[in-house]
């Protein structure tokens, strides 16, 4: 998949995430769980995919030098002519990569970093962060109960980490069934937005379904768009449109002021015989609270069929 990556003109960026599934399994033959996984934090991603993650030209540095678990990246988004801002600007943006439950020291690190580059637009990449109802995951600690037993932060610490730098307008993650969409605002009223996308229990494994943003900076948006490489169709009804100031909060106030409801959606679908979602049923209700917020939600969940996969 990255020689893929690296053939295509020009060569696609990317960064690496571990999720529960890349960490080490433990055979206990104690039922409910006889294998435990993520019961330790040993993986082979660093084994396999170290080299080529740090030999690209956006990799900047990790939290340990022997590891990709937790890793930055610095790119430029730009706009050309025709392509929306006029006249032509970039944006520099910082991308940090966690690890699956970050531990302490990790959001540390990441908040650390964070101040070092406020001019930055920066997204924060983690495995599990949203639930199935686009509600946060809580901090968890390790359980006999948990069939991943390692302890660390999910949604709410690392939330507490984002709400913190003003710089902070992204969070992206997966682990949980389906898509789910969670607007906050940080500790000085900074909208921070939180998308979840995760297709491992849909057919065959995902059906070929992925999701890309489009980053619209003479519009100041993100275009969240789901797309099936086998089809080569979209799934129009989970389409987003984040507004975000691309240039700072000083440079466009106006971006913060248009209309963002505050709202919560919930959606549940199934597979059609082309593979394209459809819609059944829909519910909304409006949320508030302060002073730090998240003021609206939206949820794209695919129906199960047969057995869940874990």
């Amino acid at each position: 998949g990255l020689k893929l990556l690296g053939a295509a003109p020009p060569p696609l960026r990317y960064c690496i995430t571990q999720g529960d599934h890349d960490l080490g399994y433990v055979h206990t033959g104690v039922p409910p769980f006889r294998f435990l996984k993520a019961a330790h934090r040993g993986s082979h991603v660093d084994d396999l995919l170290r080299a080529p993650v740090r030999a690209q030209p956006h990799w900047r540095g990790a939290y340990s030098d022997g590891s990709i678990a937790n890793s930055w990246y610095e790119v430029s988004v730009a706009s050309p002519d025709g392509l929306g801002a006029a006249p032509p600007r970039q944006v520099a943006m910082l991308i940090i990569c966690l690890e699956y439950r970050p531990r302490d020291a990790v959001l540390k690190w990441a908040s650390q970093l964070l101040g070092r580059h406020p001019e930055h637009q920066a997204i924060l990449v983690t495995h599990s962060y949203l639930n199935a109802t686009s509600g946060m995951h809580s901090r968890v600690v390790s359980s006999v109960d948990d069939s991943n037993v390692i302890s660390g932060s999910e949604g709410d610490g690392v939330f507490k980490v984002a709400a913190q730098h003003a710089n902070v307008f992204l969070v992206l993650c997966g682990h949980d069934d389906g898509e789910g969409y969670l607007l906050s605002n940080g500790a000085d009223g900074h909208p921070i937005h939180q998308v979840m996308s995760n297709y491992q229990q849909w057919r065959n494994g995902g059906n070929g379904w992925l999701r890309y943003l489009r980053f619209d900076l003479g519009r100041d948006e993100v275009h969240v768009r789901s797309y099936n490489v086998l089809t080569r169709r979209h799934n129009h009804s989970s389409e987003l449109t984040l507004l975000h100031c691309m240039r700072g909060r000083k440079a466009c106030g106006a971006v913060e002021k248009r209309e963002q409801k505050p709202t919560q959606r919930w959606y549940r679908s199934v597979d059609t015989p082309e593979g394209t979602p459809s819609l059944l049923a829909t519910a909304s209700t409006t949320t508030r609270s302060a002073p730090v917020t998240h003021s609206a939600q939206v949820h794209l969940r695919h129906a199960s069929h047969g057995a869940p996969r874990t």
